[in-house]
């Protein structure tokens, strides 16, 4: 495609304070889990990233019955971030990886998907 484009490079975060690894297909399996409880609340799954392992749960009502946990690789310090699921399996349905990277700053700030092996394949 031909013609001028916006500095989409001002958007993609640089700073970051935590670093996670997180297995594609258990990340997509998860995500599709809670899905189902999230619906009522405007799509929205927290994503509890911790020393302890991912936990996502739906926005409220979270409980052991709606909760899913997975194993990650985790540097920095534990961060809980809301994320519409259908933009995160979007993304993972379009990466190639067994592993996706994810980069957050604080809760409010943009978060960075990319693949491991890509830089140039990243997901905001």
């Amino acid at each position: 495609m031909e013609g001028e484009f916006p500095p989409y490079e001002r958007v993609v975060p640089e700073e970051k304070k935590t670093v996670v690894k997180v297995r594609k297909d258990d990340l997509m399996r998860n995500t599709k889990l809670i899905s189902i409880f999230a619906r009522d609340f405007s799509n929205v799954v927290l994503y509890n990233f911790t020393s302890e392992g991912l936990i996502l749960s739906p926005k409220k009502e979270a409980n052991e019955d709606n909760t899913t946990k997975q194993e990650i690789q985790i540097e920095g310090p534990d961060i809980k971030v809301a994320f519409n699921y259908r933009y995160v399996i979007d993304f993972l349905n379009n990466i190639s990886t067994e592993e996706v990277v994810v980069e957050l700053l604080r809760p409010d700030a943009p978060v960075l998907f990319k693949s491991p092996k890509d830089d140039t394949f990243f997901h905001i």
